[in-house]
């Protein structure tokens, strides 16, 4: 008995019927967002082990309200998925977390009294917890305005505020 082997084109697989055919861009398109949204967290530096900080005033709360801030700076999608809902929500947590940020200036202005600074540097120590307070209560009346521009303006204030402290007094 022989057997007669199947001809190639036998053994091809039929091409999908045509209205499978154009969910599949979609499907990759939803597959390359999922893993661009899971590989985001991968790719933050991990964060410092409880108990240690480079900050001066080693807060919680301020660490927590640091790293939420950084969470929304690189959060990008939605930025490319901008809708009247995520928009809302965006400027909600930026005025939130300029609110927060306000009242943790207060606490950074405190830790003066623990730091060892001369006069001049405790006055200008002093003087830029003052500006982060300022500048933190104009983030949240910006975000609470609505105007996702202006906000974000405020914010890349506040972070010169924040880098400017750091440059004198991180590590200290």
């Amino acid at each position: 008995m022989t057997t007669t082997r199947p001809s190639p084109a036998a053994r091809t697989p039929a091409a999908p019927p045509p209205a499978r055919r154009g969910r599949r861009p979609h499907l990759a398109a939803a597959l390359v967002l999922l893993l661009a949204a899971c590989a985001a967290d991968t790719l933050r530096p991990p964060a410092e082990p409880p108990g240690t900080s480079r900050h001066v005033v080693s807060s919680g709360r301020l660490r927590s309200l640091m790293q939420g801030l950084e969470r929304l700076r690189v959060d990008r999608l939605p930025q490319e998925l901008d809708t009247t809902a995520l928009l809302a929500r965006r400027l909600d947590a930026l005025a939130e977390a300029g609110d927060a940020l306000a009242a943790a200036a207060v606490d950074v202005a405190a830790a003066a009294d623990d730091l060892d600074l001369d006069p001049a540097n405790r006055r200008l120590f002093l003087t830029m917890a003052a500006e982060l307070r300022r500048r933190a209560l104009t983030l949240r009346s910006r975000a609470a305005e609505g105007n996702l521009d202006d906000a974000t303006a405020a914010y890349a204030d506040l972070t010169a505020t924040c880098d400017s402290c750091h440059a004198l007094y991180r590590g200290r």
